[in-house]
């Protein structure tokens, strides 16, 4: 019996996700951006992740740096949602231990126009 991925990479024998639908399924979620100051400890990351996991995100990106004391560490996040489920998920995050701050950073309309710019100062070369 042949298996699919799903989009969570986890193996399903059901039919594959048709990409025509899957457009839909996220035109009414918006990309937002958090940052995460957290301790720096063994496992911290994974418990974030878990809070994300538990609600059933998926992470468009993740980024891990330690700051200029070595005994914090910011996260970056970014992952599309609804804003009230958005919002559930950040006071999660805030009753963590280790966590010591969470900030919505951005908040950016899926399908909005992206503002194009022209080729300033292009040159043509015969």
């Amino acid at each position: 019996m042949a298996g699919f991925i799903s989009a969570h990479g986890s193996l399903s024998s059901s039919r594959p996700l048709d990409m025509r639908k899957a457009t839909f399924l996220n035109a009414d979620k918006d990309t937002f951006q958090f940052q995460i100051v957290c301790s720096n400890k063994l496992g911290i990351l994974n418990r974030i992740l878990l809070v994300f996991s538990r609600r059933g995100y998926g992470l468009k990106r993740l980024n891990f740096n330690e700051n200029a004391d070595p005994r914090f560490a910011t996260v970056l996040v970014v992952l599309l949602g609804q804003e009230d489920q958005v919002a559930k998920v950040a006071n999660e995050l805030k009753k963590q231990i280790d966590i010591i701050k969470v900030t919505l950073t951005s908040k950016t309309k899926t399908g909005s126009p992206q503002r194009e710019f022209p080729n300033q100062g292009e040159v043509n070369v015969l």
